[in-house]
């Protein structure tokens, strides 16, 4: 099995329990994953067996990878994620990158969004994000986050239901985490009556469930929305670009 950054093989360690043996493309998203498990020790998290960081190489528990969140009725899903982000986020002692040290680069894509005519990222986003941003910094207290907690990165447990996998950890506020339940299951999404009413219930059942604020989750969906716009735009994604710009716009007049 594998993602876009790693290969995933089943195998039975010497005493036969069955484990998976995860070889990761060295990238910085993934430089302190086995860090954030073996901090999370399997507590709503895969469990990490063993790991030869050098190597990016982790031995995990074995889930049932045919089994993800996507395979529930989406209220369900939602739910599910917002009680496993209010147990992943905890705090640490532990150095783990902060949102914050991203900030300059992004306040720095902002302004070069704001320079440029982007037909295809509006400007209204670009600037709504470079004015919440600010206000966003600085979490009196931060915690460890997953940063890419969406349906498919929740898979069936044996000793759990629902177990998160495939972390992109950082510190920082805990609302930034709800970005990723919305741009995925995306087709869902298109069918909704009104996508900016589905994709707001969505993020506001998230946030209820996990214990965040409304108003801070609508600010760093914004934020992380056009630094996602931006980067598609650099790389020609124009599907990703699309989808990325459309959630933005789905929250903006909660900025207003």
């Amino acid at each position: 099995m594998h993602g876009a950054c790693a290969l995933v093989l089943p195998v039975r360690t010497a005493d036969h329990v069955p484990a998976v043996l995860k070889l990761t493309w060295p990238h910085d998203d993934a430089r302190e994953e086995d860090r954030a498990l073996a901090v999370w020790d399997g507590n709503g998290a895969v469990r990490l067996l063993a790991v030869e960081p050098q190597a990016w190489v982790m031995l995990l528990e074995r889930l049932d990878a045919s089994t993800d969140l996507s395979t529930l009725e989406l209220d369900r899903a939602l739910t599910t994620i917002g009680e496993l982000l209010r147990r992943l986020g905890v705090a640490v002692d532990t150095p783990f990158t902060p949102v914050d040290e991203l900030a300059t680069a992004w306040m720095s894509k902002f302004a070069y969004g704001r320079r440029r005519v982007l037909t295809e990222v509006p400007r209204q986003v670009v600037e709504a994000a470079a004015g919440v941003l600010p206000d966003l910094l600085g979490s009196t207290s931060p915690v460890l986050l997953h940063t890419d907690l969406h349906f498919e990165n929740v898979l069936a447990g044996h000793r759990e239901p629902w177990l998160a996998i495939d972390p992109k950890p950082r510190l920082g506020d805990a609302a930034y985490e709800v970005a990723p339940s919305l741009w995925n299951r995306w087709l869902e999404a298109t069918h909704a009556a009104d996508l900016g009413a589905h994709l707001r219930r969505r993020a506001d059942l998230v946030a209820e469930v996990a214990g965040l604020d409304r108003t801070r989750v609508t600010g760093w969906v914004v934020v992380r929305e056009a630094v996602n716009a931006l980067d598609a735009l650099h790389t020609r994604n124009t599907e990703w670009r699309a989808i990325s710009v459309a959630v933005a716009e789905a929250f903006l007049p909660r900025l207003r």
